[in-house]
């Protein structure tokens, strides 16, 4: 098929309650889906969501009250979800300023049947298909509405409590601009002392007195969280000093027009190798701008409800990843105007192998290929499962397979993947490792024999491998703990207590799976009260659960095991201790030993991966590989290619349609 042409950008779309009109977002999002095919990747370039805009004695919502807000768009089966599963994943998220509160976490919120995710990009995103075009949201190149980390509140800057002031004046369309225009104006505040308190109480008082609010009215934050301006006053002295006045004044002066952004956007693009880079934040549209030496260009908004709508009209970015042209698309009042009658009209097209789609026949390769599988145990329900996708893949495509299994062993690991490298002399090496930090070492060695090399989970250690498949471990864990917090719901579980037994400390990846599940449970005001190592194996996961219901048996909500061998062991114990039922126990992995546990009670959900499909997966890499093929990743930094995890509860039914 066809290469895929069009990157799709959208910014300051502030979905916020209470309502804002979804027409424009719904239609793009069905231009979308109708141009899947066209489409390398949709970039939600920040502001996306409106967590700032609210009056200040108001609780301001949490990514899921607008998420239930809007089941149109946000639900389960709302259209973003379904333009998720029609792009197989293809969406990166970069927070901007009033939507900088979202966290990686809090995307996984999102939930997908398909068990797609929205990838999330913390800053600035150059993709691998553009290494040198950089998406940022753009907040970062001002004063008042960048990160700021050196206070109690990070990250949150001035411009949030200016936003939240500015906020009680609702009725009054032009009020942002009014209060901006009266800033600049203030010449008591630019003759004061500028040594930071000076500056910021005088500062302060000017946006008191032009709001009408009180400096000692009280701003809510969070449910725990409420400051008042005189607060600000101490908290954000450091903001302002001589050397950022300049600063300041731009950052005024780009709320009002934002032409000062492409001087600092392209600066900033320089320094991270990029000549291009495409922003938001000052809801101007803006073609590209070059100097020469680097071009910049502004989506504008998606925003309904902007107050100077007829001089900002509603539109979106396409940047062309051929010509590296980027385009605007305006979505007037009529509709006239769509992404889909666009892209119609563009009917060049390129021919290139996609991996996961169109995987080329064997008849271009000149000879039998062999591929080396080194596989961590082969005894494991997990790893057997995985090995059955790379043997499957590997036999549909042609291609023979020598086996080594490490049996969870470093020496085992390395010795035999050297063996396949310089004896076998494999045309591509694929591996599961025991031990991540070996890998550089094999990776020398498959490189100076040309050989490349393809990662299933584990971890690289930072090698240069052909390609890593992971699952997404992290969301599987934040999985886990909110479906926790149903469970304890559902039983009236009193307790606020819970323990993880974790995976072998060489298990880099497989470790972030508690780490998910320990954010939300804290998050939720429970604690981890007991954290110890199984090192993956049962009969250890057994011995720590006989410790943990030795000293908490009374007092205990719910176990997470980091894989499935260490849930079987923990199951053991509880049953055994007559807690079964009592203690939820929730696992990580789809071993059909697993299953039969949830099936009996013993265990009451797990978090499944795909390991067969990630073994087809990897086969599939490694065959482009070869063939000197171009591959697409969902992190071209570390090659990493993600797999989609999914719940299966104590019904023992998977969350997700699986394929």
């Amino acid at each position: 098929m066809a290469e895929r042409e069009f990157v799709i950008i959208l910014s300051d779309i502030h979905i916020g309650i209470p309502s804002s009109d979804e027409k424009y977002f719904l239609r793009v999002l069905d231009d979308i889906i109708a141009c899947k095919n066209d489409i390398k990747e949709v970039i939600l370039l920040g502001d996306i969501f409106e967590l700032w805009a609210y009056p200040p004695d108001e609780l301001p919502p949490t990514l899921e009250d607008i998420i239930t807000f809007y089941p149109n768009i946000l639900g389960i089966h709302g259209k973003l979800n379904e333009a998720l599963t029609a792009l197989e994943g293809r969406v990166v998220f970069i927070p901007g300023d009033h939507d900088m509160m979202v966290s990686e976490a809090d995307l996984k919120k999102l939930r997908n049947q398909e068990g797609y995710t929205i990838k999330y990009k913390s800053d600035a995103y150059i993709p691998d298909y553009d290494k040198h075009t950089l998406f940022t949201h753009g907040n970062a190149f001002t004063l008042l509405n960048a990160p700021f980390y050196r206070s109690r509140l990070a990250p949150l800057p001035l411009g949030y409590f200016l936003s939240r002031v500015i906020s009680c004046n609702k009725g009054n369309k032009d009020y942002m601009f009014s209060i901006t225009n009266f800033l600049l104006k203030n010449q008591a505040l630019f003759k004061c002392s500028f040594n930071g308190f000076d500056f910021m109480s005088e500062f302060v008082n000017t946006i008191a007195y032009i709001a009408g609010m009180p400096r000692n009215f009280d701003i809510t934050i969070d449910k725990n969280t409420k400051v008042s301006l005189n607060d600000i006053k101490w908290i954000y002295k450091e903001v302002f000093d001589e050397d950022n006045l300049e600063r300041l004044i731009l950052s005024l002066i780009g709320e009002l027009n934002g032409m000062y952004f492409p001087f600092y956007a392209k600066e900033y693009a320089k320094k991270k190798g990029a000549d291009f880079v495409i922003a938001g934040h000052t809801h101007t549209a803006l073609f590209p701008i070059n100097d020469g030496s680097c071009q910049y260009a502004n989506t504008g908004t998606m925003c309904a409800s902007d107050s100077l709508m007829s001089m900002k009209p509603i539109t979106c970015g396409i940047f062309n990843c051929f010509n590296r042209k980027f385009e605007l698309i305006k979505m007037g009042d009529g509709m006239t105007n769509s992404i889909q009658s666009y892209l119609e009209e563009r009917d060049s097209r390129k021919t290139v192998i996609n991996t996961k789609e169109n995987i080329p026949n064997l008849e271009s390769s000149e000879k039998q290929l062999t591929f080396g599988w080194s596989v961590y145990n082969q005894e494991w329900e997990y790893y057997k499962i995985m090995q059955e996708g790379v043997l499957s893949k590997a036999k549909e495509l042609g291609i023979d397979v020598i086996t080594k299994d490490q049996k969870n062993n470093s020496v085992e690991m390395v010795t035999g993947s050297i063996e396949l490298i310089k004896k076998d002399r494999v045309n591509a090496l694929l591996i599961s490792p025991y031990d991540p930090q070996e890998i550089p070492y094999i990776v020398k060695n498959a490189d100076q024999n040309g050989i490349p090399v393809v990662v299933i989970d584990g971890g690289t250690a930072g090698a240069d491998v052909l390609a890593f498949i992971v699952s997404d471990s992290f969301g599987g864990g934040i999985l886990a703990g909110e479906y926790a917090l149903t469970l304890i719901q559902k039983y009236s579980i009193a307790s606020k207590n819970t323990a993880i037994i974790k995976a072998e400390k060489t298990a880099t990846y497989a470790l972030r799976r508690g780490e998910g599940f320990q954010r939300v449970m804290i998050e939720n005001g429970y604690q981890v009260v007991y954290e110890a190592s199984a090192n993956g194996r049962k009969e250890l996961a057994y011995e720590e659960m006989k410790k943990i219901l030795a000293i908490y048996k009374k007092d205990l909500a719910v176990v997470f095991c980091e894989n499935g061998n260490m849930t079987l062991g923990a199951a053991q114990a509880i049953e055994e201790a007559g807690e079964k039922g009592k203690i939820m126990l929730i696992g990580f992995d789809a071993d059909p030993s697993v299953i039969e546990a949830i099936k009996m009670g013993m265990v009451q959900g797990t978090i499944a991966q795909q390991p067969f499909k990630m073994g087809e997966i990897g086969v599939e890499i490694a065959y482009m590989g070869v063939l000197k093929k171009s591959i697409q990743y969902d992190d071209w930094t570390t090659k990493e290619i993600l797999m989609e995890v999914y719940l299966i509860d104590e019904s023992g039914k998977p969350s997700i349609n699986l394929r």
